[in-house]
């Protein structure tokens, strides 16, 4: 059972005996937070905790086949933005339904459209008003082939070296100088460019695979 978030609320455990039995003292542990609380220390996870607590969310987070179909067929990032194109939440339906419906328009149900809006949304996917209709822009996924390698190579080099600069000219900056949040992000940046590189002097367009999809990870253009 899951909640609209997709987080399972129930965890069912086969329990043979209990074991309550401890010589932890609760009342001095409990007195020693309040202590530390009213001193004035951090009770809340800074953001590199926050994210390492989402990772291991995520890992137990159940997915709607729906959501499955999407991310196996559609993208937040490519290379080149001119990839994108604006779907509503009916489109996307239709489209993940195209294999199994290739000539007619299959009819989306209500369900279907609510997953998909309420999973974009979580995603923070910006909503664009056309025609009266809200729509969200993706970017289909495709394969990286052999052919491709000596055009997409130097893309996705070019769009780490650019992330970096980025990254460094937000470091500089006044308003964000004091701010972390940007050593992790410029860390991977680094080592995707790294990575990169070494692919394309290798010539293994299946790994570079990987780091064409996950671009989107890299400053969050």
């Amino acid at each position: 059972m899951v909640d609209l978030t997709g987080n399972r609320r129930y965890l069912v455990l086969g329990v043979e005996s209990l074991n309550w039995r401890h010589n932890i003292d609760l009342q001095q542990f409990w007195a020693q937070v309040f202590h530390d609380y009213l001193q004035g220390e951090q009770w809340w996870p800074d953001d590199e905790l926050d994210r390492a607590m989402a990772a291991i969310t995520e890992r137990h987070q159940s997915k709607d086949s729906v959501i499955l179909d999407l991310e196996d067929k559609f993208d937040r990032m490519t290379i080149d933005p001119a990839d994108g194109e604006l779907f509503s939440s009916k489109e996307l339906g239709q489209e993940l339904l195209k294999d199994d419906y290739p000539i007619s328009r299959p009819k989306i149900d209500n369900r279907t459209l609510r997953v998909i809006g309420r999973h974009l949304d979580k995603l923070g996917f910006q909503r664009h008003c056309r025609q009266g209709l809200d729509k969200f822009r993706l970017y289909r996924k495709e394969k990286l082939y052999p052919g491709m390698l000596a055009t997409e190579g130097p893309k996705i080099e070019r769009y780490c070296e650019e992330t970096i600069q980025d990254l460094i000219a937000k470091r500089n900056d006044r308003g964000t100088r004091g701010s972390s949040n940007w050593r992790p992000v410029l860390r991977t940046a680094i080592n995707q460019l790294r990575r990169v590189r070494v692919l394309i002097e290798s010539g293994d367009a299946e790994q570079l695979q990987e780091p064409w999809k996950d671009a989107r990870y890299l400053g969050g253009k």
